[in-house]
């Protein structure tokens, strides 16, 4: 029999870090792109985004944490 697959207590916590990202971006009306989920740390980019209108600025904010 095989192997069974398992997802540790930090890809949990890394997850839930992505999660709480997005939240908190979306809510500021902007747009969250996470990057690769095997980096080390959360990285990804923000895309502006004008919450009245909708329009994107095509601007962006890269980050890593």
């Amino acid at each position: 029999m095989g192997k069974s697959k398992r997802i540790t207590e930090e890809q949990m916590l890394g997850q839930r870090g992505v999660n709480l990202i997005e939240d908190r971006v979306l809510k500021m009306g902007h747009i969250w792109h996470p990057t690769n989920p095997l980096e080390a740390g959360i990285d990804g980019w923000i895309e502006l985004r004008d919450k009245n209108t909708g329009e994107v600025s095509a601007q962006g904010i890269l980050g890593s944490l």
